[in-house]
């Protein structure tokens, strides 16, 4: 059982290689369908706030509000009652007492309430736009991101092809002197896993590329990734991060909470009730029948117990809506400083990585010539070759991270695509 283990270990590395393979001709076998157009990154925010579950709720809200403000502009402060009632002797004595009345009911607004009622449904109204807005921020921010990693991914996958078609070249270079006997039976081996290094790149770039463009299509709907376009830079930033969603936002919240509370201190008791009635009595049989009319008005009282719970609540909202603007506030302050900072290191090191990539093709073209001539082995030919891979990596990363880092500035003060 040992001897069959260990004879089946010798096929692993091979079966890896095989998988590799089969991996990369899949891809490449496939046929081209026709792509969707790929969309602008405002076409994909607006899309997956689309399929947010915020923006599903955002009509029913709409009506919600709409409903509110008809009632505060009402004159009446509920839904009037109607009673009907009938009373009559005909159980016991029978003698011939009949009566009905008619009661009219009507909710009047205390003092104070009606007005209220109106400021909160305005400041309800006003606070959905600025809380869409902040939704869709989040969304940009994230979809950046997606954007940039994809773009990322790609660029790996183009330089892993590079590596690639250079590593073919120089493994048959190197099989055809190892067949006029110039170099050893290693160097072609190594020139070949060279190679099979160069294939496992490109797989996982792939992969990786797959595993993104899920994440975008389950987030937007759309099936392509758009290139990265890269922000103006931003102006008058102390002007934009004033009027940043979020803040916009925290602040009609604490509007809104306000004019809730005060709604609440304004209606401590249920609403006034005006009543009107009408009574037709009769006393006996043969007897004239009379009506009355009978207008009144109900005074609620206040009562700490029902009044208490609720002004508690409201001031919790109250103190709950300033926190939370504080928190934005300082938030803001320190993203924004993150993201200046972090664009100035990502411009320096952009400039560092296009001069190491720079130096590294310049070694690469220069030891691949002594390799032609005998001057230099193969480990410094396949060194030189991964070096100026791994630099033009580098500063390819540089090149889109100082793109995100614009971005992410643009995202800290709350600009949407």
């Amino acid at each position: 059982m040992s001897h069959s283990n260990g004879y089946l270990s010798r096929f692993k590395p091979i079966a890896g290689v095989l998988c590799v393979l089969f991996l990369i001709g899949s891809v490449r076998a496939q046929p081209d369908l026709p792509k969707q157009a790929a969309p602008s990154l405002r076409e994909a925010v607006a899309a997956a706030w689309l399929l947010d579950p915020a923006s599903r709720t955002a009509e029913s809200k709409t009506k919600e509000i709409l409903a509110k403000k008809k009632l505060a502009s009402s004159w009446m402060a509920g839904s009037p009652n109607i009673t009907l009632a009938h009373r009559t002797d005909r159980l016991n004595a029978n003698g011939g007492l009949r009566e009905y009345e008619l009661e009219l009911d009507i909710p009047l607004w205390r003092r104070g309430v009606q007005s209220a009622m109106q400021r909160q449904t305005t400041a309800q109204e006003a606070s959905m736009l600025p809380a869409e807005n902040a939704a869709k921020l989040k969304i940009a921010g994230t979809l950046r991101d997606l954007v940039a990693d994809y773009a990322l991914a790609q660029m790996e996958q183009d330089l892993a092809q590079r590596k690639i078609t250079e590593s073919e070249q120089l493994a048959a270079d190197v099989d055809r002197r190892l067949k006029a006997g110039d170099v050893a039976r290693l160097d072609a081996l190594q020139a070949q896993a060279f190679v099979q290094l160069a294939k496992g790149q490109i797989v996982s770039a792939i992969a990786n590329k797959q595993k993104l463009l899920t994440q975008w299509k389950s987030s937007t709907g759309f099936t392509q990734i758009p290139e990265p376009v890269r922000d103006p830079a931003p102006a008058n930033q102390t002007a934009l991060a004033e009027q940043h969603p979020m803040l916009t936002a925290a602040r009609a919240q604490l509007q809104l909470a306000q004019t809730k509370s005060s709604l609440i201190l304004a209606d401590r008791s249920d609403p006034l009730e005006l009543a009107l009635g009408m009574t037709r009595q009769q006393a006996a049989f043969g007897a004239s029948p009379e009506t009355n009319v009978r207008l009144a008005l109900r005074i609620p009282l206040g009562n700490e117990n029902r009044n208490a719970s609720r002004i508690a609540e409201a001031q919790t909202e109250l103190d709950l809506a300033q926190a939370e603007l504080d928190a934005v506030n300082r938030t803001l302050e320190h993203e924004i400083s993150i993201a200046r900072t972090g664009l100035v290191a990502a411009q320096n090191l952009l400039t560092t990585s296009r001069a190491r990539a720079s130096l590294a093709e310049q070694a690469q073209v220069l030891i691949a010539q002594a390799y032609k001539l005998g001057e230099r082995d193969l480990q410094a030919r396949l060194r030189a070759d991964s070096e100026r891979y791994e630099a033009d990596l580098a500063h390819t990363r540089a090149q889109l991270d100082e793109g995100r880092a614009v971005a992410k500035l643009s995202q800290a003060l709350g600009l949407l695509p």
